[in-house]
């Protein structure tokens, strides 16, 4: 920051101009790709959710139909 400090005040009033208007772009450039990059770990976030959750229905089932008295239950009423 000092370095930016020391530079402005060797410029003319046209080139400070400049100067502001470039850092300016470049914080709202900034500012842009915080929010990107945040959009993006909530992206990978919720693809991670839903994969677990997929992961758990599965397994969730595939325990349920496994178990003795659901399986009971199953061929008594496919019997009908």
């Amino acid at each position: 920051m000092a370095r930016l400090i020391s530079v402005m005040t060797r410029l003319t009033d046209h080139e400070t101009d400049a100067a502001l208007r470039l850092l300016l772009a470049i914080a709202m450039f900034a500012g842009h790709l915080a929010v990107l990059r945040e959009a993006q770990q909530r992206h990978h976030q919720a693809a991670a959710a839903r994969e677990a959750g997929d992961r758990l229905r599965a397994r969730a089932v595939r325990n349920v139909t496994a178990h003795p008295i659901v399986r009971k239950v199953h061929i008594r009423t496919r019997g009908r």
